[in-house]
């Protein structure tokens, strides 16, 4: 992209080949001077970029082509980690690749109180079970997929 991409008028451009990015053809790399490269900018996860009204939408609402669209919260560039210290992408976000629709718990965190929600391959949302009658939350059962009650189990020698 160059600034020769951004029309006159046009806040934001499409990326050509990524549905979640953009260029925001207003906001120069180096403080709004007019012969700069315009600012490559990313929609946050789940959203894509829609052409039609210059803003992040979410995927249904959006028409991306031939363009790569990114389902997982590790696709994003804005989730890479760009430092030593940063924990790992795949540890901070769940991921619904290759999940079918629907509730599921969140790989490496099963039987916690934590759940995720998918559609087409993306979270669209994670979350955590309910506080049951003594205030304690309940956990999230990956075979029944829903929340449940914590059971104290006793073992009789």
């Amino acid at each position: 992209m160059t600034r020769d991409d951004c029309i006159p008028g046009m806040a934001r451009a499409a990326h050509k080949d990524n549905c979640a990015q953009y260029f925001d053809c207003i906001s120069k790399r180096s403080g709004g001077k007019t012969d700069q490269e315009p600012l490559l900018m990313e929609c946050p996860y789940p959203l894509m970029f829609d052409e039609d009204s210059s803003s992040c939408q979410f995927p249904k609402k959006v028409k991306c082509g031939n363009k790569w669209t990114p389902t997982d919260p590790c696709e994003y560039s804005q989730n890479q980690c760009r430092s030593a210290q940063c924990v790992p992408c795949n540890l901070r976000f769940p991921t619904c690749k290759g999940l079918p629709d629907g509730l599921h718990p969140w790989t490496g965190k099963e039987w916690t109180p934590n759940y995720i929600v998918c559609e087409h391959e993306r979270v669209m949302y994670s979350g955590m079970c309910e506080l049951d009658m003594k205030g304690k939350r309940k956990l999230f059962n990956p075979d029944q997929k829903s929340c449940m009650e914590r059971i104290i189990i006793q073992f009789q020698p």
